[in-house]
């Protein structure tokens, strides 16, 4: 179908030949702003129904006194879809998303739920910054796979018979038995990658993660403490960002920073993390509204778009951690035939389906 081959096409943006689960299409559609066909044509179909309607042809007798004996006629299911639509909503914006909803099974998929979870930033913002930056475009890539839910690692090599069970599933960078081998960790906690942290993250403010920490502390607080909230108050409001204070520590995998994650997150376009009534409702919406602003352009916290530095760091990052990932995926690589039904049982990608793990130039 049509709709397929426009599937294809999202794979083949992210670099894979073939489709697979690494990455969710709902994520990918989202991300492109491209919803499926049926809302298209939905929508269509209805506008040309209600166009009919209101005309001064023969047509519009038919439309308007649409006929119950016969079991399908165009103007029946044009009728139909109509009102269903109407149930709906009357925005083609809440309609494309139900659209999105149904067909790309957003409800089953966790990647997808957690994409939604995230809220990120429109990616047209960042796209344009690919634009103008060319030179980080393997980095943007990457960013694109981050928030479509990108994974992996041995476990999900394992089950898709590429590698023998004796392959182990920490980092492939580290080597640490509690670091799995996920984007988030290389971002954010990889020790191999703390030069290169404090290469693109030192000209911050010495002090910026942990006033963006505790900026999180406020909102995942579920209970009143006033000590707490006047500590919270005391470092956000106290905080001005001089960019004087030069720092040669990677604060941003300091265990003493709580909310790496949420930072991570943040610092790949995420404007929501279920907390969107708590950020509206802050006493520091204000400085979230300015933060946000800072993703996508110059401002107040940052001389550089934070998602410009993320895809500055994911350049240097994944050309490394795709070439050691494919290092050890190739030492325990399986000498059994591919079981023909491993894709479909666990759902990823055959042997022959390029990714770019397996790929150790990083470009994917």
């Amino acid at each position: 179908s049509t709709q397929t081959i426009l599937n294809k096409g999202f794979y083949w943006i992210l670099g894979y030949s073939k489709p697979n689960s690494f990455v969710s299409i709902y994520c990918i559609s989202k991300e492109l702003n491209i919803p499926p066909l049926s809302g298209k044509c939905a929508l269509a179909q209805v506008r040309c129904f209600n166009k009919w309607k209101d005309s001064n042809c023969i047509i519009s007798k038919i439309v308007n006194n649409v006929a119950t004996t016969r079991k399908w006629t165009w103007d029946k299911e044009s009728k139909i879809l109509n009102d269903k639509l109407n149930n709906i909503s009357s925005s083609t914006k809440e309609i494309m998303e139900f659209y999105w909803d149904r067909d790309m099974n957003s409800d089953k998929s966790i990647k997808a739920k957690t994409y939604k979870l995230y809220n990120f930033e429109e990616s047209r913002s960042y796209l344009k910054l690919n634009l103008e930056f060319p030179e980080y475009s393997k980095g943007f890539r990457w960013i694109l796979r981050a928030r479509c839910g990108y994974k992996i690692d041995a476990r999900v090599a394992k089950a898709a018979k590429m590698i023998n069970n004796s392959c182990p599933n920490c980092c492939s960078c580290c080597f640490h038995c509690d670091s799995y081998q996920r984007i988030d960790h290389w971002f954010i906690n990889c020790f191999l990658f703390k030069n290169l942290r404090i290469d693109h993250f030192s000209d911050l403010d010495r002090n910026f993660f942990y006033f963006l920490d505790s900026l999180f502390n406020s909102l995942v607080r579920t209970s009143n403490n006033p000590s707490v909230d006047n500590r919270i108050n005391n470092i956000v409001k106290g905080y001005k960002s001089s960019n004087n204070s030069i720092s040669n520590i990677d604060i941003l995998g300091s265990k003493k920073i709580v909310n790496r994650y949420r930072i991570y997150i943040f610092l790949i376009g995420g404007r929501d993390y279920g907390f969107s009534d708590r950020i509206n409702n802050s006493p520091y919406k204000k400085e979230w509204e300015c933060l946000f602003k800072c993703q996508t352009e110059s401002g107040t916290y940052s001389k550089s778009p934070f998602l410009l530095r993320s895809a500055a760091l994911l350049n240097d990052i994944m050309p490394v951690v795709c070439k050691r990932q494919h290092i050890l995926f190739n030492k325990f690589k399986t000498n059994l035939s591919r079981n023909v039904n491993a894709d479909n049982t666990v759902g990823q990608p055959s042997r022959a389906n390029a990714d770019p793990i397996s790929d150790p130039s990083g470009i994917g």
